[in-house]
């Protein structure tokens, strides 16, 4: 197995990388970056343009219309 990707990090970088972490837990930030399973649970598994679109299918499909007929029937046989 190569361990060409996977090089130890530095004493520098070490010291550098847990000196960020003390800061941010005396600021009391949260000082563990959540992982990407976490982040992805606490996503909705639907978009939010997908949600409004079955939204206006479902509900706003049937209530636009034109508000006057007449006007719309005018229209079509004026090109007739």
């Amino acid at each position: 197995m190569s361990v060409a990707g996977q090089l130890q990090p530095t004493e520098f970088e070490l010291r550098r990388r847990n000196n960020q972490f003390a800061d941010k837990a005396r600021a009391g930030k949260n000082p563990v970056k959540p992982s990407r399973q976490e982040r992805l649970s606490k996503r909705s598994p639907i978009s939010l343009w997908a949600l409004g679109v079955i939204l206006f299918v479902v509900v706003g499909g049937g209530t636009v219309i034109l508000p006057d007929d007449t006007l719309f029937t005018k229209l079509i046989s004026s090109f007739t």
